[in-house]
């Protein structure tokens, strides 16, 4: 992945709320000419979770979008949320995304449900949805968000009941044991 992009070896791209507001989103929104091509723009709720590693530029557990921001009415606030076999729900209270003591961009945090609301199951699948508030010259602040999303089973150890296993621990558990495999030595 890394040679694809001309990226050094060991690049891990692991920004902080802060740094993909001010040096991801806002540039996007403006429509700079210095945004990098590290995050793909793609409308994501085109897609279920799982599909989407597969559409990112980086990331190995952890993969980060453009996506178009899309409401329900034309003037109301409320966004779409659907995805192919599920929906995303909101979690918790968004938290501000602050540069020093000024609020530059907010987070929203998103659940994934597979079947249809509101009787999904829930599902290791999570995303942070990062806006823009008030940024000067950013006069396409509400057309783009940046989507983190993540499998929460790479990391999470307990309170898993009820959850269905992710698309990569189902890969995992199907396939055999490779303890037994022997390499050949290198060297004279």
């Amino acid at each position: 992945m890394g040679d694809e992009n001309n990226l050094p070896p060991g690049f891990r791209f692991n920004p902080t709320d802060e740094e993909l507001v001010l040096h991801y989103l806002i540039p996007k929104a403006r429509h700079s000419t210095n945004t990098s091509n590290i995050i793909t723009e793609i409308d994501i709720y085109k897609f279920d979770p799982w599909q989407l590693p597969s559409e990112a530029m980086v990331g190995e557990q952890h993969w980060y979008f453009f996506c178009p921001r899309k409401r329900r009415q034309v003037k109301g606030s409320r966004s779409n949320r659907p995805a192919i076999s599920g929906y995303w729900m909101a979690t918790g209270t968004d938290t501000p995304v602050l540069s020093g003591s000024k609020r530059v961009g907010l987070r929203k945090d998103w659940e994934f449900y597979s079947g249809k609301a509101p009787r999904g199951s829930i599902t290791y699948w999570t995303m942070h949805e990062y806006l823009i508030i008030d940024a000067d010259d950013c006069t396409n602040s509400e057309d783009w968000v940046l989507c983190h999303v993540y499998d929460k089973s790479c990391c999470s150890s307990s309170g898993d009941e009820g959850r269905e296993l992710s698309c990569m621990d189902e890969i995992y558990a199907s396939l055999d044991d490779f303890d037994d495999i022997t390499y050949p030595l290198q060297g004279p």
